[in-house]
């Protein structure tokens, strides 16, 4: 499987290339929102992502292996927003992909907010909508800079790491270089309604950017930000990948404690990006162990070719029990290349993952090659 994956990014760039030398279209002026009513207003966008995956196994004997491959549609989504009168805007996104490994299509909601925005540093959201924490969580799909978010993002922060039902106060302050968003949610994860642990979910993030300035005529500039979130449990085994836990099971409710570090450099077409993530477990009682987790990656990028090429490089970690060294510690290197044919209106990548994980011999590397269309 690695070679077939190293023939096909190579015909990937290679059939690239040509386009990209030219110069760029000059990118399509956006489609006007369609005004319904007076103070009313509708846009419709559409986004679809097809991709193959090719998994290494483990040789059965001297001539064959158990390598896995497949194609699904990997995203396949519906978003309306618009205008509402009285300083009100609503957003709401519906979800057609079915989930991994399973045969039920999704048919979901995905996203639906009502925002009241009577000035830019104080918007008042409700809704179902992505919980405020990671930067990378809060990236939207079509704009990932690699097929998938890093790893450790959706293991500590299940099921916050989807979306949840709530409400958040949010705005950008000092012309708009500095953000803020705090909420307050079920906990439970998007689609779920009750909040049978009688507790809720609080999270808060801030994020700006203190220098900006022009290199060779392009934006350049800094990025920081730190979240968090907090939640006291009764005993809800969901809030976090428990199977990752090494046999730890939680006799008594817990607090679960979320912080997360982030900071991004720009200069010109280079970026430099980093994130960290670590999670405390404690029982509210003191007969628990005191279990931590964290993960994060460290990611660069360059833009060739008029910005039509974008190879990266993402080393990243995954640590779901301090206490323990085992087979679960993930240490994880991606080679990614992206080609913008439109942007991102139309895009294909390649990405392989070098997976490596602590006292495993088997393979388990993965290579996905996808298109992406967003109108």
């Amino acid at each position: 499987m690695k070679r077939s994956a190293a023939w096909i990014s190579c015909l990937l760039l290679a059939a690239a290339l040509p386009a990209a030398a030219q110069t760029p279209e000059p990118a399509k002026p956006l489609l006007p929102a369609l005004q319904l009513m007076s103070g009313v207003t509708l846009k419709v966008n559409a986004l679809g992502q097809f991709r193959y995956t090719a998994v290494d196994g483990e040789r059965d004997s001297a001539s064959s292996r158990n390598d896995t491959t497949s194609f699904r549609v990997q995203t396949a989504r519906v978003k309306f927003t618009g205008d509402l009168p009285k300083d009100f805007r609503y957003t709401l996104q519906l979800a057609f992909e079915r989930p991994t490994s399973t045969t039920t299509q999704n048919s979901a909601l995905y996203d639906v907010m009502l925002t009241y925005a009577p000035r830019t540093w104080l918007n008042l959201s409700g809704g179902q909508f992505a919980v405020p924490v990671s930067a990378e969580n809060g990236v939207p799909t079509d704009s990932m800079d690699l097929a998938d978010r890093y790893y450790a993002a959706g293991r500590i922060l299940n099921p916050a790491t989807n979306h949840d039902i709530g409400v958040m106060a949010h705005g950008r302050l000092l012309g708009k270089r500095l953000s803020y968003y705090t909420g307050i949610f079920n906990g439970r994860g998007a689609n779920t309604t009750d909040n049978n642990n009688n507790g809720h979910l609080y999270s808060a993030r801030v994020e700006g950017a203190p220098l900006r300035w022009k290199t060779a005529g392009r934006d350049s500039e800094v990025l920081v930000g730190v979240g968090g979130m907090w939640e006291r449990t009764h005993g809800d085994a969901s809030l976090m990948r428990t199977a990752d836990l090494t046999g730890t099971v939680f006799t008594e409710p817990y607090d679960r404690t979320v912080r997360s570090y982030d900071a991004a450099l720009k200069v010109g077409p280079a970026a430099l990006k980093a994130e960290y993530l670590c999670a405390t477990l404690r029982g509210r009682r003191g007969h628990d162990p005191l279990v931590r987790a964290e993960g994060g990656y460290l990611q660069g990028s360059w833009r060739l070719l008029s910005g039509k090429i974008e190879p990266l490089l993402r080393y990243q970690t995954y640590d779901p029990d301090t206490r323990v060294r085992d087979s679960k510690d993930a240490r994880w290197t991606t080679l990614g290349l992206n080609y913008f044919v439109n942007g991102q209106t139309s895009r294909l990548l390649a990405n392989y993952t070098f997976k490596r994980e602590r006292g495993n011999a088997y393979d388990n590397d993965e290579f996905v090659l996808q298109y992406q269309l967003n109108f």
